[in-house]
């Protein structure tokens, strides 16, 4: 079961109906079907889905490579006319709410990622505006569930239309956190080549609009995981690597 703030649970039933409709026959992508909806107590059951996390399945490239095709089927497939619109301002908006609420608990950010957070938004502005698709919007490696031949996919709630790069964007992003959460001394270069893997699957990895906005996301997603992992003393020490991740993305210097 998955509660939510009254009412809120009917927004994520809405795209669950838009889902199960425009992902009818599709085998490569599953969403979790909801089996029941208890209004008074807003809360959703879920029906459990097979399979283990993306990142328990080790380093298998054909597998990332079928994720990239099958989520860009998804991106085809799904209709969005009544997808609220996620825009490039609308993610420096989120981050920054998530500063405030960090500077209210915890003091001022460090200087250098008030610097990059503005070289971030600077970046947003410079953007063309990509043909928006159904996007995820929380989507990471432990949000897609693969048993082998189909990936499932958790949380839905945030679902919305947006740049075809917003979702791959915090998904490589999150690819790299888990590459340093591992510390081993070859994780990065797996991470970078599983997520160029993906991309290679989507077909879209050099398109003239879609490598800017991918870098977008990847450093937004870095700052963002910044200010969660210093809140998390096991994790504090992945900040000035997440910082220097998004510094390099919003240069255009990642490799993936």
């Amino acid at each position: 079961d998955k509660s939510f703030r009254p009412g809120r649970e009917l927004a994520t039933l809405a795209h669950h109906r838009i889902l199960e409709e425009d992902l009818a026959g599709f085998t490569d992508l599953i969403v979790p079907q909801i089996v029941a909806h208890d209004e008074d107590h807003a809360t959703l059951s879920f029906a459990l889905l097979k399979g283990a996390p993306m990142g328990q399945h080790g380093e298998d490239s054909g597998d990332w490579r079928r994720f990239g095709a099958a989520w860009r089927n998804f991106q085809k497939r799904v209709k969005t006319d009544s997808l609220s619109y996620h825009s490039h301002g609308h993610e420096i908006d989120v981050l920054q709410a998530l500063r405030l609420r960090f500077e209210k608990a915890c003091g001022p950010v460090p200087a250098e990622w008030t610097l990059c957070f503005r070289a971030v938004r600077e970046c947003a502005l410079s953007l063309l505006e990509a043909d928006p698709v159904a996007c995820h919007r929380d989507l990471h490696d432990q949000q897609i569930l693969f048993d082998g031949h189909s990936f499932g996919i958790l949380d839905w709630d945030l679902m919305c239309k947006a740049d075809p790069a917003l979702d791959v964007g915090n998904l490589s992003a999150h690819l790299l956190l888990r590459a340093l959460q591992s510390q081993r001394a070859d994780a990065t270069s797996v991470a970078d080549s599983l997520a160029r893997h993906m991309l290679e699957g989507m077909d879209i990895r050099n398109g003239e609009e879609f490598l800017p906005a991918l870098r977008f996301y990847q450093a937004a997603t870095f700052l963002r995981l910044y200010l969660i992992y210093w809140l998390r003393p096991r994790w504090r020490f992945l900040c000035p690597d997440l910082l220097m991740y998004a510094q390099q993305a919003c240069k255009g210097l990642l490799h993936v």
